[in-house]
């Protein structure tokens, strides 16, 4: 398995299909996510592309910035409202 060079964890597929429906859910373009998170667009390519992992900041930016996206099913930075049970507390 291909591993991250910046965080040596495997990299997860997740992440590019995730910022890729971001991307469509809140009409933005690659440029315009990479301003909103401080990072160049080569970044958010290479996210896409599955060569980098989101760092971990960059990860929790998201989450903060676009609270309402709608990720890949079973991968999730952020739970919905109706995924969280009642003796659970959400992210």
């Amino acid at each position: 398995m291909e591993k991250c060079p910046h965080c040596h964890q495997p990299i997860d597929s997740g992440y590019s299909e995730s910022i890729l429906r971001l991307l469509a859910q809140y009409k933005l373009s690659k440029y315009g996510l990479a301003k909103n998170l401080g990072v160049n667009r080569q970044a958010i390519y290479s996210w896409i592309k599955g060569e980098y992992n989101p760092s971990p900041r960059k990860r929790m930016m998201l989450k903060r910035e676009y609270p309402e996206a709608v990720i890949k099913k079973n991968y999730e930075w952020h739970k919905r409202p109706e995924e969280v049970s009642p003796d659970t507390e959400a992210d």
